[in-house]
């Protein structure tokens, strides 16, 4: 019995380690049935929105730390170096028009720079048309080279000092264009293309020398591949390197700027609160500037309180001593001393220009008239520019800037007619224009003004050349009138050739009143003679 009991109790045990294997395998599951599954932490550098954050093996917010990350770029593992600011993101530059601003941060009283991955910079970079240069071992701003590429940089220096400056730090010359058309003088620009930036220089026609312009930042210095789209991991920093996360990294507070600056291809004012000036002049070293609305120098043509003035490029107006033409960019201009652009039609030195509204000279151009302008912005030889020519200098010398335009009319009908008297300008002459030519009309009235004789056609295309230079729309008709049985043909209709001038449906006869056959047809609604009108052609 004794040996039964303990064979009972044995496979007792045995029972019960059976039953605890099986509550071991067995899952314990909540009231609704579901499986509870632990959330897996996040870790390394990720992109949120438009910043990047790095986070610790616990999944916490990397802060006030540098971190190392690699990143495999097309089968390689390339190193780069983060700072992640007091809120967790990385410092970072930005893009403006396709061209990579760095971020300029200061930490731990060193200043550094960084890309718009927000990845460390090393090298020579230009933002704002400045150098920057950061060493190539600690990434640390190296201030002696970048004062050394500023001061070479400057406009007008040596141009040769830079390009041999930036050579020296191992930077590779990728292109080097000569010889281009320049506004910047009597010479040709040249331009270096570097990684990152172009070094543009002139080369003086007179001297032979080559000159700093400026400096810009390409595309080129945006390149890279995001690494945050790429396969990450960590690296342990060096020793000395990490920065404890319990200090506080201050960002470089913004200097007051004063004076003049510089700033993305603008130049502005700033007072010494480091505001800027905005629709205001200001004289600046002798130079005279306008700065608009948004605080920025003028620069080309612009209209201020009803005057057309003109600014260079960099913002100063383009005064002078004395009238002379103006290059800004790749537009001409011909300016008075006081820097305000001429419009219209011009004549300079005996040769005929044309100038918009803004002042921009017409170059390359042929008009509805027929004048045709060269690179120069100067008319070609021909009737039509110097009938123009002729017209606008007898205007000048009839009319006055506060006549009406109808006394302006009367003037030039004056100037035509007047005969027996001090102011007679033409005598008759017999002529008759070949008429079959495209343009007659205008050959007749610059033969009139240079020959100072002529007929009914020579005193009617005259009138109708002045007529238009002063606004009118004039037409010559060509006709037969009454001839009194004096008819200058055989036709034997007892008429004669003639013409005339209509405008505005008003008649002028301005033969017949210089030769004093028929007065007073000056602006009559009817023409009181037997005419016939053959044809009629707009001057």
């Amino acid at each position: 019995m004794q040996r039964g009991v303990t064979v009972v109790k044995k496979w007792r045990r045995i029972l019960a380690l059976v039953l605890c294997l099986a509550m071991v395998q067995v899952p314990v599951l909540p009231f609704d049935g579901a499986i509870v599954a632990e959330a897996a932490v996040k870790t390394g550098l990720y992109k949120e929105g438009n910043k990047y954050y790095f986070y610790s093996k616990v999944g916490n917010r990397v802060r006030n730390k540098w971190k190392t990350v690699n990143a495999v770029v097309g089968g390689e593992t390339v190193r780069y170096r983060y700072y992640f600011g007091s809120n967790g993101a990385a410092y970072k530059g930005k893009v403006s028009g396709g061209i990579m601003k760095p971020a300029i941060k200061k930490i731990k009283g060193q200043y550094y720079g960084f890309d718009q991955f927000g990845r460390m910079l090393r090298g020579i970079y230009v933002k704002d048309q400045i150098f920057y240069a950061f060493r190539t071992d600690t990434g640390v701003l190296d201030t002696a080279l970048t004062l050394a590429l500023r001061n070479a940089a400057k406009e007008g220096a040596k141009f040769s000092d830079l390009t041999k400056l930036i050579k020296r730090q191992g930077v590779v010359l990728l292109k080097k264009q000569s010889g281009l058309d320049s506004c910047y003088g009597d010479g040709t620009d040249v331009i270096c293309s570097y990684p990152g930036f172009d070094v543009q220089g002139f080369k003086s026609r007179t001297t032979k020398q080559k000159t700093v312009v400026n400096v810009v930042a390409t595309a080129m210095q945006m390149s890279g591949i995001d690494p945050a789209a790429e396969e990450t991991t960590e690296t342990e920093d060096p020793a000395g390197e990490t920065e404890d996360p319990t200090d506080e990294t201050e960002e470089p507070q913004p200097q007051i700027q004063t004076g003049l600056k510089l700033v993305d291809g603008k130049y502005y004012f700033y007072n010494k609160k480091g505001e800027t000036l905005k629709n205001r002049w200001k004289t600046i070293d002798g130079n005279r500037y306008y700065f608009t609305e948004d605080g920025s120098a003028q620069t080309y043509s612009k209209k201020i309180n009803g005057i057309l003035f003109l600014f260079d490029r960099k913002g100063r107006l383009a005064k002078g001593t004395k009238s002379d033409f103006k290059a800004v960019g790749n537009k001409l201009y011909y300016v008075n001393a006081n820097g305000q652009p001429y419009t219209g039609w011009l004549v300079i030195n005996r040769a005929l220009y044309y100038a918009n509204k803004k002042g921009v000279l017409k170059r390359n151009k042929t008009t509805a008239d027929g004048i045709t302008f060269d690179n120069t912005g100067k008319a070609t030889n021909t009737d039509a520019a110097n009938l123009k020519i002729t017209t606008m200098e007898i205007i000048a010398s009839i009319t006055s800037t506060n006549m009406t335009k109808e006394q302006k009319l009367k003037a030039c009908w004056d100037y035509v007619v007047a005969n027996g008297t001090n102011n007679q300008h033409f005598s008759y002459y017999t002529r008759n224009p070949d008429m079959t030519q495209t343009g007659w009309q205008r050959h007749e009235a610059l033969e009139m003004f240079n020959r100072r004789v002529g007929n009914c056609f020579g005193f009617a295309c005259a009138f109708a050349a002045l007529a238009k230079e002063i606004g009118y729309k004039p037409y010559v008709v060509v006709g037969r009138v009454t001839s009194n049985g004096n008819p200058r043909d055989n036709v034997g209709d007892g008429m004669t050739p003639h013409a005339w001038v209509i405008i505005d449906d008003k008649y002028y006869d301005p033969e017949a009143d210089f030769k004093q056959w028929m007065t007073g047809v000056y602006g009559s609604t009817s023409y009181n003679i037997g005419h016939v009108e053959q044809s009629r052609v707009e001057f």
